[in-house]
């Protein structure tokens, strides 16, 4: 008896539906250990992080289609899903593509990057934000007081700029990122 043939559209609607529910899996685990005072802030920092990747995940994934979003559609999304996760909430997000397109690859490392700066973001005074990509540079700016940064923030955000070939340099408001 031969399997069902899957096209590649239900495949990747199925992998995209597996990847979400594993991030609400993980939520629903960091809550459970949580109820313990010890690690309270540890899980409460962890499980805004897997928050905001489970955002980045379904801003460049068309769910419908099962489609890739190009950066110029995964930014307003990602952006959009930001706010309603509750993160940077009254606060004015401008965004500024004006690049080529990227490939699936740079688009999830650049959404990568911009979750880590946009969760530092929501922590500060910050209150105005300018997110501006193009062909040669990421750059976030801001408002901001000088931003609070800890080794997790500089680990995970070098992590993903090595995708993109380049390493963050950070600032007091922001961050840039130069693309190679």
């Amino acid at each position: 008896m031969n399997a069902p043939h899957l096209d590649l559209v239900t495949l990747q609607k199925e992998v995209f539906h597996h990847v979400s529910n594993n991030f609400q899996i993980i939520q629903s685990m960091i809550r459970l250990v949580s109820r313990d005072p010890s690690v309270i802030d540890v899980a409460s920092e962890l499980e805004q992080r897997i928050q905001l990747l489970s955002i980045a995940h379904t801003a460049q994934n068309c769910f419908d289609s099962a489609a890739i979003h190009s950066i110029e559609t995964a930014l307003p999304n990602l952006i959009l899903g930001v706010q309603r996760g509750g993160f940077l909430l009254g606060r004015q997000i401008v965004q500024d593509v004006s690049c080529s397109p990227l490939s699936v690859q740079r688009t999830y490392a650049v959404l990568h990057v911009l979750v880590e700066v946009l969760r530092v973001l929501n922590r500060s005074t910050a209150r105005n934000i300018v997110i501006a990509l193009s062909d040669d540079e990421l750059v976030v700016s801001s408002d901001a007081e000088p931003i609070p940064l800890n080794e997790s923030t500089i680990a995970l955000t070098a992590a993903f700029a090595r995708e993109l070939g380049t390493a963050p340099t950070w600032s007091d408001t922001g961050l840039t990122l130069k693309l190679r």
